[in-house]
């Protein structure tokens, strides 16, 4: 037992120690305003794209779990408590729309970033419920993307301080 616990206490410290070292900028970027250079990260970038306000919240949602968060169709529609058959249709419906409405995939400018924090707020946290279920390397990639994110509402502060 004692030993069982001196290699999880010795994990946990190796773990924190690699963080640190792996992301020090992040901690740095995340407490400027919000502006492009607060995204540290394409991936952040291309959440913050996907949640475009023209589509509906949910198909925002759905677009980008399916697209960037690698999840699958079963797995989004059980994190929204919806038949499979219903989850399909939304991403498609969300491309189609994008077609049509000619939308461009490009990253907000600055002035729009916080408009859309709550739909990428959502979008993390269902990427981390996903992966505390089970599937460890989404509940690390939430966690780092909720750290490198920008803390421009208390929301998102809070969910930083979660996961310190």
């Amino acid at each position: 037992m004692r030993t069982a616990r001196n290699r999880a206490t010795d994990r946990i410290r190796r773990d924190r120690t690699l963080d640190k070292a792996r992301m020090p900028a992040a901690g740095d970027a995340a407490r400027a305003t919000m502006d492009a250079a607060a995204l540290p990260d394409e991936r952040l970038e291309l959440i913050f794209t996907c949640c475009h306000p023209a589509l509906a919240i949910e198909a925002q949602i759905a677009l980008t779990l399916r697209s960037l968060g690698g999840l699958a169709t079963e797995e989004i529609a059980r994190a929204f408590l919806v038949p499979k058959r219903t989850m399909a249709q939304r991403p498609l419906r969300a491309k189609r729309k994008i077609k049509e409405a000619k939308i461009p995939f490009r990253v907000p400018p600055a002035h729009l970033l916080s408009g859309r924090l709550d739909t990428v707020l959502a979008v993390v946290y269902l990427i981390f419920n996903e992966g505390y279920g089970g599937r460890d390397e989404l509940a690390a990639e939430a966690i780092w993307l909720g750290r490198a994110s920008p803390k421009g509402s208390p929301r998102m502060r809070g969910f930083a301080v979660c996961w310190r």
